[in-house]
């Protein structure tokens, strides 16, 4: 029987960053929901995925509705289920739309940032829980690893992921290369806002030197550096410190420039300072000095927007991958539906070669049983062939049920595991 696989979508396509707060599930959340799941009667695999931008629900279940998906969820949050929510979510109700919409997620294509590189992990992250729990079983995991290896296509063969092409992420990778012209530099981040959290935990996923962040409002810092590992100091004693750091990435906004020849003119080496504020946070004289090299954010968006007009430009290659992933894990189902009937004719064949062996084989020198075992199982394979290669295309045109019936009448199979694909 084909899998009826649903779920429920919350977004930023849906809601609003403060609506979605109320769904959102940390990894612990994540895990209770799952087993509660499991609990339920009627579901048999399930996938819990939740980002900063969305909350998802997937289930293998002939008993729930996406409704009752969204009830459900509701109820581990401790929210009601009210109906003016119900605007909050997409159902998908049924296994084709629902299997597309999760590999659309997979790829990118539903991202705030088109192409978000941080999706792959957190799908894989989803799923790795989904498996400790023993709630992933045939269908789910074909579908998963068909999922990834979408996406490493999606990586090697389209520059659907190539570059950075959100503003933090991108000023994350400037950063990057400059710190290859140092051993080991430490960073200065200034502003533990939006965009300098952002920055603080990009970077600290990927630069192994210190890396310190600096806030008008000391606690906001602090919070920031105990959730990433790094260093916090206060704003005033940073911009006492600033020629100490080989980088710095500022993402204040004051109306008065913080970064100035006062405070960056005593840096004996070279150094980057990357300015991602609005008003700008470096004085335009900071920039004349020799060892000294500034970005701007204008510099920083011409390399985002350059990068998303190549992921624009490669979104029907993408979108045909991720089809063809789908018409994959579709002709896999199709085949998983008739597999039991080709698998009863080979038994009924295996039955009458054993028993006509047992007749004959004693008449056989021993030299010859070898030859004969090998010779009847090549016939077997032989004549499953053809009724192998017309069940599957019988199944692309949708038209198996006949001939399943056929074969079961021919071979004289029992009736009540009857298959048919479209039930």
């Amino acid at each position: 029987m084909k899998p009826n696989f649903q779920g429920i979508s919350i977004s930023h396509r849906t809601t609003t960053v403060v609506d979605r707060e109320q769904y959102a599930l940390d990894a612990a959340g994540r895990e209770q929901l799952l087993l509660s799941l499991r609990d339920l009667g009627g579901v048999q695999e399930a996938l819990v995925l939740s980002t900063c931008n969305r909350t998802e629900v997937y289930v293998v279940s002939d008993t729930l509705t996406p409704a009752d998906l969204f009830s459900f969820l509701c109820l581990s949050k401790g929210i009601p289920s009210t109906p003016d929510k119900i605007s909050h979510y997409v159902g998908l109700a049924d296994t084709e739309a629902t299997a597309h919409h999760l590999f659309r997620v997979g790829a990118g294509l539903e991202s705030t940032i088109l192409g978000d590189q941080q999706i792959a992990g957190q799908i894989k992250e989803s799923y790795q829980a989904t498996c400790d729990l023993g709630m992933a079983d045939t269908y789910l995991h074909r579908l998963m690893h068909t999922l990834f290896f979408t996406q490493k296509r999606i990586v090697n063969q389209t520059e659907f992921r190539a570059g950075a092409a959100g503003v933090s992420y991108a000023a994350v990778q400037v950063a990057l290369e400059a710190a290859q012209k140092f051993v080991q530099p430490a960073v200065l981040i200034l502003g533990a806002g939006e965009m300098g959290s952002d920055v603080c935990r990009h970077l600290a996923k990927h630069h192994p030197a210190p890396i310190t962040v600096a806030n008008r409002t000391p606690g906001k810092a602090k919070a920031l550096a105990e959730e990433t590992g790094i260093k916090y100091l206060s704003m005033e004693a940073a911009l006492s410190k600033v020629d100490q750091f080989p980088i710095v990435i500022s993402t204040v906004s004051a109306p008065d420039p913080i970064l100035t020849l006062q405070n960056t003119s005593r840096r004996m080496g070279p150094q980057w300072i990357i300015d991602l504020s609005v008003p700008r946070s470096v004085h335009a004289t900071v920039g004349t000095q020799e060892n000294i090299h500034v970005v701007d954010v204008d510099h920083i968006q011409a390399q985002t927007d350059a990068v998303l007009a190549r992921r624009q430009a490669a979104i029907p290659a993408v979108e045909a991958l991720v089809n063809e992933g789908l018409a994959e894990v579709h002709q896999w189902q199709q085949q998983q539906m008739f597999s039991p009937i080709i698998k009863e004719v080979k038994e009924t064949l295996q039955e009458i070669r054993a028993g006509e062996l047992a007749r004959y084989l004693q008449k056989l020198s021993v030299e010859d049983h070898s030859l004969v075992e090998a010779l009847t199982q090549n016939i077997i394979q032989k004549v499953l062939k053809i009724p192998v290669l017309q069940l599957k295309a019988a199944c692309q045109r949708g038209e198996e049920g006949p001939l399943v019936d056929a074969l079961r009448v021919l071979f004289d199979l029992e009736k009540d595991t009857k298959i048919h694909a479209k039930s």
